[in-house]
């Protein structure tokens, strides 16, 4: 993906944004299909992490889920782990089936 934007956390943003919704729709989305997150954290280094699984339930539209997670993350709750790579962890469950989504 080429960004013109040279700010690392928006291409971050929207790097995980499109990886988020591909990942999701690569699964077989259906009509009758059924998305639920069950637990979801954003993890920086040495520890800290922030739990976004309240967020992610809330963005969910259907059977589909479009976000993003950007700089300076308020809508999350704060930054886990400033100045550090961040992984996003989904466990889901798409029609009964249980799925894990890992991101850097």
């Amino acid at each position: 993906m080429k960004s013109t934007d040279k700010n690392p956390a928006t291409a971050f943003s929207t790097l995980l944004a499109a990886i988020i919704a591909l990942s999701l729709l690569a699964t077989g989305v259906s009509a009758k299909a059924e998305l639920r997150i069950d637990k979801a954290y954003l993890c920086g280094a040495n520890g800290y992490w922030v739990d976004v699984t309240v967020y992610l339930q809330n963005e969910v539209r259907g059977n589909s889920l479009t976000t993003i997670i950007a700089q300076p993350f308020d809508k999350i709750g704060g930054i886990p782990g400033p100045n550090q790579r961040k992984y996003l962890v989904v466990d889901y469950r798409f029609n009964q089936a249980a799925y894990r989504l890992m991101l850097k």
